[in-house]
């Protein structure tokens, strides 16, 4: 049964959009022509701005934060007051619509950057409580609650949203390619060909997934780990291949898959977070659609917490990024870990998570929480 879902399809009125898109055409085209330098700001949309510690961006004071880092990963801009420890921000993804437009969401509140994520404003809401995860669809944004089963559409950058039901949250956010979105539940694989409207299922999951990836090269490769390994499946969700065998701290079937992600540089390529039969966490690489597996990294080296996620950079198959709280510190972790290189650590206190990372040509750009 579907539900009805608590906020409305259209936040503002016809004309304001009209215009606002407009507007933002304007500037989308004038930012594709060079990664333009921040400008701090006083206020906008009624939300007052900080700029960074080296004065470069303005940031929304009042929540939680974005924070961009650029020279791959070793430089870091943070706001300099401490963020709010309650107005959480969950998501933020791009490019969409050009190659410099970002959406995120914090505390319901949806915010636009035509530049990168170095300066938003306000476009829309969505429900307060929902803990929003966003993907991009070319010119669509959709939002996907990881408590519930709630799902939204926006066409015009986050002013509007058409609402969905997903019947239940997915383990991680689905991948949108082709004009569709296919993605992993607790129930399995499921697909959508009309923007979130329905939903298909396209085959049961091994096992409860702790996590899951969808190919965004290849919406047919599906990965998926949980207690008994990790699995693969060729055919969307319809079959699946154990392929834990070979995982680095494999031991008599007794690893557990946490995190997976495909790599969209390369269909063969995937990434992996597990706890061996030792109790080490680690992070793995596979460069054969995972019938091998190779350490890339693991916890007697960095600190792996529940939190890490896995964030394959988009154009090198040997690089993969992720973050971890480092809860006795009151800092977050951030990790670059390249094949044959090792990994690289940035740290910026202040902060406890980062539940979603939007990786662009020039700058990542993190949604994170704040220190309690």
């Amino acid at each position: 049964m579907r539900r009805a879902l608590p906020f409305p399809i259209s936040l503002v009125s016809p004309s304001f959009r009209v215009d606002r898109r407009r507007n933002m055409l304007a500037l989308s085209v004038l930012a594709t022509l060079a990664l333009p330098a921040c400008t701090d700001k006083a206020s906008d949309m009624g939300h007052t701005f900080d700029s960074d510690t080296a004065g470069v961006c303005g940031r929304v004071r009042g929540s939680s934060g974005i924070l961009l880092y650029e020279e791959g990963g070793d430089d870091l801009h943070a706001p300099t007051e401490a963020p709010s420890t309650t107005a959480k921000t969950t998501g933020v993804t791009g490019p969409v619509g050009d190659a410099t437009t970002m959406v995120g969401v914090t505390a319901g509140m949806v915010m636009m950057s035509t530049n990168t994520g170095c300066d938003w404003e306000q476009t829309g809401n969505l429900p307060s409580t929902g803990d929003w995860a966003l993907v991009a669809g070319g010119d669509d944004v959709y939002a996907f609650d990881r408590l519930t089963g709630a799902g939204a559409v926006s066409s015009d950058l986050g002013a509007s949203w058409t609402p969905f039901d997903t019947v239940e949250p997915f383990v991680d956010p689905p991948t949108f390619a082709g004009g569709r979105l296919r993605g992993v539940q607790a129930r399995g694989v499921v697909t959508s060909e009309d923007k979130g409207a329905t939903w298909t299922l396209n085959g049961a999951a091994p096992f409860v997934p702790h996590g899951g990836d969808v190919s965004p090269s290849n919406l047919d490769l599906v990965t998926v780990a949980g207690e008994t390994g990790i699995f693969i499946s060729h055919t969307g969700g319809a079959s699946w291949d154990d392929v834990s065998a070979k995982l680095v701290g494999h031991s008599d079937g007794t690893v557990i898959g946490l995190r997976v992600a495909a790599s969209p540089a390369s269909d063969d390529v995937l990434f992996a977070i597990t706890d061996g039969a030792d109790g080490t966490r680690t992070f793995q690489r596979s460069i054969d659609a995972g019938v091998n597996w190779d350490r890339l990294g693991d916890s007697t080296q960095v600190s792996i917490g529940d939190d890490a996620r896995l964030y394959p950079a988009p154009d090198d198959a040997t690089m993969v990024l992720s973050s971890s709280a480092i809860l006795a510190d009151n800092k977050l972790n951030l990790y670059r870990i390249t094949a044959g290189e090792g990994t690289h650590t940035v740290g910026v206190g202040g902060y406890l998570a980062m539940p979603q990372l939007s990786i662009q040509p020039e700058r990542w750009v993190a949604a994170v929480h704040a220190v309690p």
